[in-house]
C-alpha cells in the first residue's frame, strides 16, 4: 500500500509540473542563466524535484511505519563492498548494458531515437549546460531511484515472493518506469544486477555507487565520444 501511495504522489508531482514547470523552470533559468537552455533547465528542474520528492516520500513512509533506516538499506556500510560492487560492478553494468544495446541496435532495421536527457547531453553547449545534466543522472537520480526500487520496493517484494522473484519484479519494474520499451531488457538486466549487489553487500549504498558509476560513464562517453545507446 505504502509503494503504491508513493506511486501516486509522484504521478501527481508530473501532473503538478505539467501544469507548473516552465514557470518553474524560467524562474531556475533566471537564478542560472549560464544555463542558457529553457529545455535543460526544465529536464534538471523536473528530475531535482522529483529526485527530492521520491527522498522525502521513502523517508516519510519509513518514518510513518516506524521503520529503521537499516530496512531501506542504510546499514552495514563498508568500503570494500563499495569499491567491489560500486565502482567495478558499476563499470561492469555499464558494459553489459552497452554490448546488449548495442546487438539490439544491430537488429533494429531503423536507427533508434536516443533517450530525450542524452540527446540534450550531445546537444549541450559549454559545461554551463552539461554539469546540471551530469549532477542530475550521476547523484540525484541514483539516490532516488535506488532508494525507491533498492530499499523500498525489493524488501516488500522479496519477503513475500522470495530473493529471485523480488530481484526480478523489481527489475522489470525498474526497466518498465523508465518509459522505453526499446531499452527495456538491458535496462532491466541493470536494474537486477543492482539488486544482487544490495542482496551481497546487505546494503544500499554499493547500489548507489554502481548506478552513480553506470550513469556518469554512460554521460562521459556521450561528451567525449558522441556516442548514444
Amino acid at each position: 500500500m505504502d509503494i503504491i501511495v508513493v506511486v501516486v504522489l509522484i504521478f501527481l508531482f508530473t501532473v503538478f509540473f505539467t501544469i507548473f514547470g516552465l514557470r518553474l523552470s524560467n524562474w531556475v533559468l533566471s537564478i542560472f542563466p549560464g544555463i542558457g537552455s529553457i529545455e535543460v533547465a526544465v529536464v534538471f528542474t523536473a528530475g531535482f524535484l522529483q529526485s527530492i520528492l521520491i527522498v522525502l516520500f521513502v523517508l516519510g513512509s519509513a518514518w510513518i511505519r516506524k521503520a529503521p533506516l537499516t530496512a531501506l538499506g542504510f546499514g552495514n556500510f563498508n568500503w570494500n563492498n563499495l569499491f567491489l560492487y560500486g565502482i567495478i560492478g558499476g563499470m561492469g553494468v555499464f558494459l553489459m548494458v552497452t554490448v546488449i544495446m548495442s546487438l539490439l541496435i544491430s537488429l533494429f532495421p531503423q536507427p533508434i531515437q536516443p533517450q530525450a536527457i542524452a540527446e540534450l547531453i550531445l546537444n549541450a553547449r559549454g559545461w554551463e549546460q552539461i554539469l546540471p545534466l551530469l549532477l542530475l543522472v550521476g547523484v540525484f537520480a541514483p539516490v532516488s531511484e535506488e532508494l525507491f526500487f533498492r530499499g523500498f520496493i525489493y524488501p516488500v517484494l522479496r519477503s513475500r515472493f522470495g530473493v529471485v522473484w523480488g530481484i526480478t519484479a523489481t527489475a522489470c519494474l525498474f526497466g518498465l518506469i523508465h518509459y522505453d520499451l526499446v531499452r527495456f531488457i538491458p535496462l532491466a538486466l541493470g536494474g537486477a544486477c543492482l539488486n544482487i549487489f544490495c542482496e551481497k553487500s546487505k546494503s544500499i549504498y554499493p547500489a548507489i555507487a554502481a548506478h552513480s558509476m553506470w550513469n556518469t560513464v554512460m554521460t562521459l562517453f556521450i561528451i567525449f565520444y558522441n556516442m548514444t545507446l
